[in-house]
């Protein structure tokens, strides 16, 4: 009777077997490998298309932060680990449990972002936003492929997939995990959690305005360097200058050309403004200006100073309350 019971009714083990064996062979199989990509892709096309802003807060931030810490971590661990723990699982040691996974895609993820950049530095190629998220985004999506491919490998009722039962239940063995591993959880929580507190509660730090004195060389070409440190007086000598606006706002300018003298002290003898200009730039904004600068007195060791200012300047603009400001050393003879 017993054994009939038992052929006619079967076990729990049997009926989990079958039902595993059904969902994971389906497109719930493979959900979670679908939302990184998803996840990916629109944190790409993001940065793409707003570029610095990153586009809406509400969607930059999770998504930033998720393609920082744990997206690209969990596609290569998808990838390394295709097979589930459980009693199908042919070698416990190809397979972790859902703590250990959560683990290893956290600590893959801060360590692949370094290195991308590392790698891209040793190819001589420009480590910019857009470099470092087409790079660390290839190989998330690769790794995606490759993680699909090697689950597909294996036979359904082996291949790791998502699930309210194995997040809560079966998938985390609280009687194995060791301290280490929950110390370790718990030090990364509180790390990310600090870290997304610092992203959200930040002010525009990287609100900034570029600034630079360029002269040209003999082609007409315009560097930062081998600037005209002998003028006339009363001849001009032409300067050019280069502004980008990057404060995510427009933004009015006005640009103040000074001449001083100076004792040994550092305090002004003779001063004369040679010229001003208000421009007003949008976003991401460049301007390359040329003007002329015409010398009023003579003098060693003048100091030149460009001095860019948002907004109205003071009546006696300065370096020190210049919002921008550089200056060169020159010489002025009759």
């Amino acid at each position: 009777m017993d054994s009939q019971s038992r052929s006619r009714f079967p076990n729990r083990s049997q009926s989990n077997s079958r039902r595993d064996s059904v969902r994971n062979s389906g497109i719930w199989g493979f959900a979670d490998l679908v939302l990184v990509s998803i996840a990916t892709i629109a944190t790409l096309g993001l940065a793409l298309a707003y570029g610095e802003q990153g586009g809406p807060a509400a969607l930059r931030v999770p998504l930033g932060f998720l393609f920082v810490f744990f997206l690209p971590g969990y596609a290569l661990t998808s990838m390394l680990f295709p097979r589930r723990r459980s009693e199908h699982a042919r070698s416990e040691r190809c397979t972790v449990t859902g703590l250990e996974r959560l683990v290893i895609s956290i600590g893959m993820s801060l360590v692949l972002v370094p290195l991308v950049s590392l790698g891209l530095v040793l190819l001589s190629q420009p480590i910019t936003l857009e470099s470092v998220l087409l790079t660390v985004g290839s190989l998330t999506v690769a790794a995606v492929v490759v993680a699909v491919i090697r689950r597909l490998s294996l036979p359904s009722q082996e291949r790791f997939a998502v699930s309210v039962e194995n997040t809560l239940g079966r998938g985390v063995d609280y009687a194995s995990v060791s301290p280490v591993n929950l110390i370790l959880v718990i030090v990364i929580a509180i790390a990310a959690g600090g870290i997304g507190a610092a992203v959200l509660t930040a002010d525009s730090d990287d609100s900034y305005t570029e600034f630079a004195l360029l002269s040209a060389d003999d082609d007409g070409e315009l560097h930062p360097s081998d600037y005209p440190s002998e003028l006339t007086l009363n001849e001009s000598e032409l300067f050019h200058t280069d502004v980008t606006n990057n404060e995510h706002r427009t933004v009015e300018y006005t640009l103040v050309v000074v001449l001083e003298q100076l004792d040994t002290q550092g305090n002004t003898i003779e001063r004369s403004e040679l010229d001003r200009q208000t421009f007003v730039m949008e976003h991401g904004e460049q301007v390359l200006q040329e003007h002329e600068v015409t010398p009023t007195f003579t003098g060693d060791d003048l100091r030149l100073s460009y001095l860019l200012y948002t907004g109205e300047p003071p009546e006696e603009p300065t370096l020190s309350d210049a919002y921008r400001s550089t200056h060169l050393t020159v010489t002025v003879s009759e």
